[in-house]
């Protein structure tokens, strides 16, 4: 670990000192932490679609009868990143060295694992909105995120685009260099069980674009199935690329969740392919189950819901419910209160619980297929199952 980042570590852990629940007005911080970022990632996630919710969260809380009984105000502190992996470290460890009793925001699996270490360490429960790498278990009591895994439905949702057939030629677009586009392609290999008979990778780098040579290299094999596992507005012009060049008829397209959780990018598609993504959230449950949600959002925001909405209101809502259960408002208490309800708390999207060994949730799974409007419609559900890959 490099020298700065060790030494505010050290001087974190002497800033914290446990505060009874008292009559006396006690002001409890939230950290806000997320970073800057390019064009692409601003286009396809909007960082800030988070805040409103956490705040609306934290505002019933505040009237809630336990937060003025206790004479309790929570209140929100942003930390903003710069574009680099040491600066969002660094901005982390601000907020940690602030005295927030819990971080969230890291919206990405590439973030969630920059600073799954640093919560370890200073023994901050921290939570990701949207990681979805399966590495974010690993951190142990102090790294979780809002996404549900999705590696154990994979499969059955798969079965449903193939009708339980095998597709036997597959391309596979994806950023080795991030940890985000890589995990995805690999889950959704794995879920076909067997490799097919021929998968061909290609590595675009930030810039999203093809070579001649890597266009030239696919044009001579039919594609039964492809894989693009870039964010929402990168790979929109990917997917153009390969629809100008023939390449994408009329074969099943499998895309990340975050293709639904941006819709702004979509209307850019050229055609109407047969593409699919997976998520957690889906428009039609969130109409059936959360319209009282929704339509405070409706008017609070002047907007329509989106699914980042629920998610941050529900992550929010999960750290300030453990506040009740701590006998002391510190760190450790608050993370061991939480550990008390992960398996039990139902919010806005219904049940979150996490298995011992995944920083995910279990939650239902939706299949949806883009429509002719270029809008997602949910095709198929799936109850979530216990991860595979959590052995106890």
């Amino acid at each position: 670990m490099k020298p700065i980042i060790t030494f505010l570590l050290l001087c974190s852990f002497s800033l914290i000192s446990p505060r009874v629940f008292a009559n006396e007005p006690v002001d409890v911080a939230i950290g806000y932490v997320y970073q800057k970022r390019d064009l692409n990632y601003i286009l396809s996630m909007k960082e800030d679609n988070f805040k409103p919710a956490i705040l609306l969260a934290i505002s019933d809380f505040n009237k809630s009868t336990f937060a003025q009984k206790k004479n309790i105000t929570v209140h929100l502190k942003e930390y903003a990143a710069n574009n680099k992996t040491i600066d969002l470290q660094r901005t982390y460890l601000r907020a940690v060295n602030d005295g927030v009793i819990a971080i969230l925001g890291i919206p990405t699996s590439k973030e969630a694992l920059l600073v799954g270490k640093l919560a370890q360490e200073s023994k901050v429960l921290t939570f990701s909105m949207s990681g979805s790498h399966n590495k974010i278990g690993q951190f142990g009591e102090y790294l979780y995120s809002g996404s549900g895994s999705l590696s154990s439905n994979n499969k059955i949702i798969l079965s449903k685009i193939f009708n339980n057939r095998k597709p036997k030629n597959v391309l596979v677009i994806t950023d080795q260099n991030d940890p985000f586009s890589s995990g995805f392609a690999d889950r959704v290999l794995k879920s076909l069980e067997t490799l097919p008979n021929n998968y061909q990778m290609l590595h675009v780098a930030k810039k999203a674009v093809f070579s001649q040579e890597q266009i030239d290299s696919i044009t001579s094999t039919n594609y039964d199935f492809i894989i693009i596992s870039i964010y929402t507005y990168n790979g929109v012009r990917l997917l153009n690329e390969l629809t100008n060049s023939k390449i994408i008829t009329n074969q099943p397209i499998i895309v990340p969740g975050a293709w639904y959780y941006d819709n702004s990018a979509l209307k850019h598609i050229k055609n109407s392919p047969n593409l699919y993504s997976i998520t957690t959230l889906s428009t039609s449950w969130i109409d059936k189950n959360a319209s009282l949600f929704t339509k405070r959002i409706n008017k609070s925001l002047h907007r329509s819901t989106k699914p980042n909405d629920i998610l941050a209101y529900d992550i929010t809502q999960m750290i300030l419910k453990s506040l009740p259960k701590a006998s002391t408002i510190n760190r450790e208490q608050i993370k061991n209160a939480f550990l008390q309800i992960k398996g039990t708390y139902k919010g806005i999207a219904g049940p979150y619980f996490y298995d011992n060994c995944n920083g995910h949730p279990r939650k239902n799974i939706f299949l949806l297929k883009l429509t002719d409007n270029f809008s997602f419609k949910t095709i198929h559900s799936s109850i979530s199952v216990k991860d595979s890959s959590c052995t106890q």
